[in-house]
């Protein structure tokens, strides 16, 4: 106090005094974490029939400018962030809920190849998946 009448509140004394840093995403970037970017898309009807305009899985001719759909979309907008951090660059792509073959698959490699999944950089060019970019639909399958 300003007048001198302070007097000494105590003293706090520590036996044990642990810091704990808690990391960013942003620090791990910076050290060197390696992300492998993997996608499963659902084929469940409830995302409608492919053939559907308002259907999240229907796909417009090559022509159409907005010929992408939902799914598209967003694997296109995550994976350009995701696949910067990720050195390979080959995404295992599955699919689930789709009947293929007379029965409801629950799981299954969207490139039709269970043992190697993966598609270069989200456009199977390198893999001749379903063309440029990814396209995903039920007939190809």
């Amino acid at each position: 106090k300003k007048d001198g009448s302070y007097k000494n509140s105590g003293v706090l004394n520590l036996s044990e005094l642990e810091i704990e840093i808690r990391h960013t995403f942003i620090d791990y970037l910076k050290g060197g974490l390696d992300i492998n970017l993997v996608c499963a898309v659902d084929f469940t009807a409830s995302n409608g029939e492919p053939q559907l305009v308002n259907s999240l899985h229907h796909v417009r001719s090559a022509e159409d400018p907005n010929r992408f759909n939902e799914y598209q979309k967003a694997l296109q907008a995550v994976g350009e962030i995701l696949l910067y951090y990720d050195t390979d660059k080959l995404v295992p792509m599955y699919g689930f809920g789709a009947r293929l073959n007379g029965s409801v698959q629950h799981c299954f490699a969207l490139n039709g190849d269970n043992n190697a999944p993966e598609v270069y950089q989200l456009d199977g060019k390198k893999d001749g998946l379903l063309g440029e970019p990814l396209l995903l639909t039920w007939e190809n399958l």
